[in-house]
């Protein structure tokens, strides 16, 4: 597992309607003592080389010096939105392994507060070119959704006016009933990633077509591509699937043994789900791959793939793009 996301806190000062994190629960931080030590005594088995701390906000984490002074043998992405960035600037020029992604979902005023309910993009892009002109190594991070795609390349004339470099990616659909008018279907996802190869721009989208993605190393009978820790501590082996019959265990009593047991499950009850009728019938996966990463669903508007993810069972298929 050469990659591990973190949820380092569940606090969050924005309330932004593409999210799929259930952020309205109460605060809560993970312990940096637990944390470090997981990381410490299995540091031979997990191999890990790089570690992305998000949340939540996680410039709100109340400890997020101690825990990075521990963090330094790794390379560490930490996430935010860049509201309280300018503050932490003295503090986070003081970990040169720290890459900072800073989540800017609209181009302008309007349709960043289209997004993140919040009125605060000059604010924030003040913030990301003070972190920029102070040496931090800051980027953006995009999320395309409907309204903003069609004018998509608005986003790449705001990284250049800022001087950093900018990743558009489509929002995570998990068939939320907030998140359905932002969602992008086949459709527009095909579109837009015929327009960014004719335009030569796939450095914008992170080199590879997004609709395809990467091959999901569970589907494949593998350990997890990136692990996923909690801000309770709990272990998931993906970002995706965040629900309990996919808990892979605690880091406070990790035993190898059991994880590996765990990821086994985990792959058997994948490939049981996507070899049902239902799925196979359906046929949308086999565009891309049986070893594609489930988010390929998503980006049909398939209501059917929360249903798999958390149950394991589809009982209906709905597929509102062909």
């Amino acid at each position: 597992m050469k990659h591990i996301m973190v949820d380092i806190t569940s606090r969050c000062n924005f309330r932004c309607k593409h999210c799929y994190k259930h952020l309205n629960q109460a605060s809560e931080d993970i312990s940096p003592e637990a944390l470090i030590y997981f990381l410490r005594t299995n540091d031979g088995f997990l191999q890990t080389k790089m570690i992305t701390l998000t949340g939540g906000e996680t410039l709100l984490y109340p400890c997020l010096e101690e825990l990075l002074d521990e963090l330094g043998k790794y390379k560490v992405r930490l996430n935010t939105n860049g509201y309280y960035l300018d503050k932490y600037v003295p503090l986070l020029t003081k970990y040169p392994n720290v890459d900072i992604a800073v989540s800017l979902d609209g181009y302008d005023e309007k349709s960043y507060e289209t997004i993140r309910n919040s009125d605060s993009f000059n604010l924030i892009t003040s913030n990301i070119l003070k972190a920029n002109q102070a040496g931090l190594k800051v980027h953006i991070h995009a999320v395309a959704t409907t309204a903003t795609i069609g004018q998509w390349k608005r986003f790449i004339d705001c990284g250049e006016k800022l001087g950093v470099s900018i990743m558009i990616r489509p929002m995570i659909y998990t068939g939320e009933e907030r998140q359905k008018a932002l969602a992008l279907g086949y459709s527009q996802m095909k579109a837009w990633m015929d327009e960014v190869r004719k335009d030569g721009l796939e450095c914008y989208t992170g080199g590879h077509d997004v609709l395809i993605e990467q091959s999901c190393s569970l589907v494949r009978g593998h350990l997890p591509g990136t692990l996923v820790i909690d801000q309770k501590g709990n272990m998931y082996p993906c970002p995706f699937l965040r629900y309990d019959r996919f808990f892979l265990g605690r880091i406070e009593s990790f035993e190898e043994a059991n994880f590996l047991h765990a990821c086994t499950q985990v792959t058997n009850m994948l490939r049981d789900a996507l070899s049902q009728v239902t799925c196979v019938e359906c046929g949308y996966r086999n565009r891309f791959g049986d070893g594609t990463c489930l988010q390929s669903c998503c980006f049909s508007r398939k209501y059917c793939l929360r249903e798999l993810v958390e149950t394991g069972i589809i009982t209906c298929q709905h597929l509102e793009e062909n």
